[in-house]
């Protein structure tokens, strides 16, 4: 495992996770956790390591991973959370054409004895909503690219509803098509913002997915800052619209 440090100071510290990297396990020690535990030890001999993941990825996504390196920071990035003050953009590969280039996605989903999440009626008193907006990135021949900003960092409501889309994230066994455990999920978050616990100033990390397929197949490509400003106009320009 290939450890990527994206930033860190004495409070903060964001790494890029591997898609098939857990970030921790009661049991399993290959974990990214234990992996940065054990880089930061090494290189601060004399100091005390104190690391704790703010839960914004699940284990099969990829992409920027934020921890705390300080139970202040821990604190108020927690505070932030609850808040929606950190936001992160996913860019997923989903089987199918996705035919609009703009969507807002609404449904109520419900957690079953497995931990799968169901759709379920609005009506449904164990029912929780769940809401995203899509904006499409780009198409291949097979997939489309999807951009997804959101403020909670719940990546499986978001599976769950693509899946219900007919267009269910490409690698994902869980939530649509049976496949290979070999095959990664092409759900990778691409940025993330938030304040800083002690400085007070807005960070914004960027993470590239990988150049293997899918994500080869489309053209941003060596190009992430360039595609996420575009999906930043792509935003102000839906908002326009509906003024």
């Amino acid at each position: 495992m290939t450890i990527t440090i994206l930033y860190e100071d004495n409070h903060l510290l964001v790494a890029e996770k591997e898609s098939q990297t857990l970030i921790k396990h009661k049991t399993k020690k290959n974990t990214l956790k234990n992996k940065l535990n054990k880089k930061l030890t090494s290189r601060e001999e004399k100091d005390q390591v104190w690391i704790k993941n703010l839960r914004l990825i699940d284990n099969h996504v990829g992409g920027t991973a934020l921890f705390a390196k300080s139970s202040k920071a821990y604190t108020r990035l927690r505070q932030q959370l609850k808040k929606q003050k950190i936001r992160q953009i996913y860019f997923a590969v989903v089987n199918g054409m996705v035919a609009a280039d703009f969507g807002t996605v609404t449904n109520h989903v419900m957690k079953s004895p497995d931990k799968r999440l169901h759709i379920v009626d609005s009506q449904n008193p164990y029912g929780e909503q769940s809401t995203f907006s899509y904006y499409v990135v780009d198409r291949s021949a097979e997939h489309t690219l999807l951009a997804i900003p959101t403020k909670t960092g719940i990546t499986k409501q978001i599976r769950a509803q693509l899946k219900n889309m007919g267009h269910s994230v490409y690698g994902d066994r869980r939530y649509g098509k049976n496949c290979s455990k070999q095959i990664p999920l092409a759900l990778w978050s691409v940025q993330l913002r938030c304040y800083h616990p002690t400085l007070k100033k807005k960070i914004s990390i960027v993470s590239s997915p990988p150049s293997c397929y899918p994500w080869s197949e489309f053209d941003y490509s060596g190009q992430i800052d360039q595609a996420i400003e575009n999906v930043y106009r792509k935003i102000k320009y839906e908002k326009k619209k509906h003024l």
